[in-house]
């Protein structure tokens, strides 16, 4: 079965089927909205990043909670234990590891079936937005409100290599599928390009008329997807290491006010450049 997984501001994420549209389990525990969520690598777990300050895994097939891993609370005046949301939780790919991105400035590494911490990762100034494993589990990429983008070792943990580039906060950051290269997302209102290897910006991609909140290779690597606040989702062709404006690819306009918070490029990808919405579907809300 296909399944779809979504994460709300009521305290819950759900899994939907995609064949029917039907919610099939609603994910309880949160305290607070759920910023994130993802399947691991196999589809049988579920990870989930909470406003609440904690990192929740679950079963896929029946949402059975399994570990919450929970980050330190600030000690902010005045904190009422929800001031250091943790905004991304991603599996290692073998999905043995979790690594999260937290508003205290830090990276943790954790194991995922035991719960326990491996590692903190510290040295951004300010909140880290996303971090995410390279293809072979080996390093982390995090992407912080400081404006720059860290490469950190894991297998033992070190210091990172810090690449400078943007001139906002930098939103999100992802890896291509083989590795070599990284695309990295910023108020700035660009996306850049990476080499991986070298640390140097490869392509700067222009066409937002606001932030830049996230994007995504395809599984090929041959073109990107951004999600801006401005409220579209930009298809490029980076294949050689540049990048054709959202015309020469498409532009998706997705619904004028709100911004566009996550895009994805399936094996089938958004491919044709039409700038076409083929689907959408407005599933019901849990009931209390």
């Amino acid at each position: 079965m296909r399944l779809l997984l979504t994460s709300s501001a009521d305290r819950t994420a759900a899994l939907w089927s995609t064949r029917t549209w039907q919610r099939l389990t609603t994910l309880r525990g949160h305290t607070d909205a759920v910023n994130c969520s993802q399947f691991d690598a196999s589809g049988h777990l579920v990870i989930t990043a909470g406003q609440d300050n904690t990192v929740r895994v679950w079963t896929a097939n029946a949402g059975q909670p399994l570990q919450v891993l929970a980050e330190m609370p600030s000690t902010a005046p005045g904190c009422d234990g929800s001031c250091n949301p943790v905004w991304s939780a991603i599996f290692s790919p073998d999905g043995s590891r979790v690594v999260t991105a937290n508003a205290n400035g830090t990276v943790g590494l954790w194991d995922a079936l035991s719960g326990a911490r491996l590692a903190t990762l510290a040295g951004h100034e300010g909140a880290v937005y996303q971090a995410a494993f390279s293809p072979d589990g080996q390093q982390i990429l995090s992407a912080g409100q400081d404006g720059s983008v860290r490469l950190w070792p894991v297998n033992p943990a070190g210091e990172p290599v810090i690449w400078r580039g943007h001139s906002g906060p930098v939103n999100h950051a992802v890896f291509s599928a083989d590795g070599k290269r990284a695309l990295t997302t910023s108020n700035d209102q660009t996306a850049l390009l990476w080499d991986v290897a070298s640390g140097q910006v490869m392509a700067t991609l222009r066409g937002h008329s606001g932030a830049v909140l996230a994007g995504a290779f395809s599984p090929d690597g041959t073109r990107a997807v951004t999600a801006g606040a401005d409220g579209s989702a930009i298809i490029w062709n980076v294949g050689r290491g540049e990048a054709q404006t959202e015309n020469e690819v498409g532009r998706f306009a997705l619904g004028g006010t709100r911004g566009v918070a996550e895009a994805r490029l399936g094996v089938h990808g958004l491919g044709t450049g039409s700038g076409r919405l083929t689907r959408s579907r407005r599933m019901r809300p849990p009931t209390t």
